[in-house]
């Protein structure tokens, strides 16, 4: 078709319409097909109304496609900075930088050509638990029906199919959950305007996070030894050992760059992150093309790790119906002590922060609640807190009156690195594995246990189902035998979109603290 106007109008529509009948979400369609609309108007100024142009319009797996050709010279509108345009380069650029789509120019074989692409807005399941409820049901279903069979057939789809793709799908999430992290702590310490902001700043900070998450494993100590009594603390000798703890603590200096990632030790990992976020800080300006390298980089692995993800209700049906099959089918009706113990421990956490700030700052917790919510909300039906981390950074800068610049760096780093949640959680399923095996926990291994609940919770994927790669390698670690993540997987359930809601929570009670102390708040705010 030519380049008329008429054409242009009636093409941008018609990748409205296919846009919005595959799914994709309004905000993107909007930058796309501003971008879309743009490209043909410069194309039309630089060829003329009677050149030919040709649109594709297809879906590859999960993601729209738009492919716009048009022969002749090379030219490309994304780039262009005439005048004469309505977005300028720069303009064009930022409506390209973001995350759920994109766009891209080639030119080959005498003809131009764009490419517009999206993802797929992802609607939550209206049930609790979403993806994980269908796949424990759907486990629990299928093993009832596998009963019926002979035990021959039963061991065959165990232990020749079920336990070898169970293995290899835990082992593919586990492995780009290294990269992830890392990434994301490079990335948010290049926030950083200079090498002496991140000494004053950053080091409190992430001393803080380190403080309470150990704070909160007390914690969780004391109330899952209360359900799960395997703490055994006779013989002082026998139950403690020095030189484990300081060949543990003494493990977290990694030997070079490569090992941490191969031998999958995450504390070497972080430490390693720390030490290039804070190279690239003091570089600063000579570095630019690197920190928008590593920019880019989190964008990369982000889309790795969501398509990696979405593996994640069949890795936990395996886990479940593995479980059944074994015979510890019980536990799985046993799991209610798992749900009431982090029940127990989420509130208490969460009562606790928010009496800080009411106490020391006069905070209104009731508003503070208030426009919270919708916050709150995300993190509920999603089983996701990353998900809500956009609207978070608006309602602390705009309601809680929050420095900018502090929100943008703490904010992010928060979400990576401060997961009282998750650390509460993880020491409740360590207590509940090693009864489910039989066994008791010595001082030495709650020792290693509360390190290595601190050190996971840093790795843990915060979406639905994330928890399964966080145990795979904490049980790992332990020496403890993964079958006990079935029964551990199923009481999830009723734990992934509540720990959302209270994991906001109590990082917001902190930021507000932190805020006061350091300055980072309005006057006005400070009153409450």
């Amino acid at each position: 078709m030519k380049l008329s106007n008429q054409n242009i109008d009636k093409t941008v529509e018609d990748i409205q319409k296919f846009f919005e009948k595959v799914g994709v979400a309004k905000k993107d369609i909007l930058k796309l097909c501003l971008i879309l609309e743009e490209s043909l108007i410069q194309y039309q100024e630089k060829f003329g109304e009677d050149r030919e142009f040709s649109i594709r319009m297809k879906k590859w797996f999960s993601t729209p496609k738009i492919i716009v050709s048009l022969k002749g010279e090379p030219f490309n509108p994304l780039k262009n900075d005439d005048e004469k345009t309505i977005f300028s380069a720069s303009a064009m650029e930022n409506l390209l930088n973001y995350e759920t789509a994109g766009t891209a120019y080639k030119y080959e074989y005498g003809c131009n050509e764009i490419r517009l692409f999206s993802t797929i807005e992802r609607k939550p399941l209206k049930i609790p638990g979403g993806s994980i409820t269908i796949a424990t049901l759907s486990a629990i279903i299928f093993s009832m029906i596998m009963q019926n069979f002979s035990s021959e057939v039963q061991n065959f789809f165990v232990e020749t199919l079920v336990k070898p793709i169970s293995n290899t799908l835990m082992g593919l999430i586990v492995a780009i959950t290294l990269p992830t992290i890392f990434i994301s702590i490079v990335s948010s310490i290049c926030v950083m305007e200079d090498l002496a902001t991140l000494n004053s700043l950053g080091i409190k900070v992430i001393a803080r996070f380190i403080l309470l998450m150990f704070l909160f494993a007390v914690m969780a100590i004391g109330i899952s030894a209360v359900f799960f009594p395997v703490l055994s603390i006779d013989g002082y000798k026998d139950s403690f050992d020095f030189a484990i703890i300081l060949n543990l603590f003494l493990s977290a200096v990694p030997k070079n760059i490569i090992t941490p990632f191969a031998e999958g030790n995450v504390l070497q990992v972080v430490i390693l992150a720390f030490l290039i976020g804070a190279a690239v800080v003091s570089l600063s300006e000579r570095v630019i093309n690197l920190k928008k390298f590593i920019n880019e980089s989190k964008f990369m692995v982000s889309k790795i790790m969501d398509m990696v993800l979405k593996i994640i209700p069949a890795t936990i049906f395996l886990c479940i119906f593995q479980t059944i099959m074994t015979g510890d089918f019980a536990e799985i009706g046993n799991t209610w002590k798992i749900i009431a113990a982090i029940y127990l421990e989420f509130i208490l956490m969460s009562v606790i922060m928010l009496a800080r700030i009411a106490i020391k700052y006069g905070v209104n917790i009731k508003d503070f609640l208030t426009k919270l919510y919708p916050v709150l909300m995300i993190s509920f039906t999603t089983g996701s807190s990353t998900a809500s981390m956009g609207d978070n950074l608006e309602i602390c800068k705009r309601d809680f009156k929050i420095d900018k610049n502090f929100c943008d760096f703490w904010i992010p780093l928060s979400h990576t690195l401060f997961s009282g949640t998750v650390v509460v959680s993880l020491i409740t399923s360590g207590f509940y594995a090693v009864e489910f095996l039989g066994e008791t926990i010595s001082i030495t291994q709650l020792i290693i246990l509360i390190f290595l609940a601190i050190q996971f919770s840093i790795v843990a994927i915060k979406v639905q189902g994330g928890m399964v790669a966080t145990l795979g390698l904490l049980f790992t670690q332990l020496g403890v035998n993964v079958d006990a993540i079935g029964p551990i997987m199923a009481s999830n359930i009723f734990i992934v979109n509540i720990s959302g809601v209270f994991g906001m929570i109590v990082r917001d009670c902190e930021l507000i603290d932190i805020s006061h102390k350091m300055n980072f708040i309005e006057q006005e705010n400070k009153n409450g």
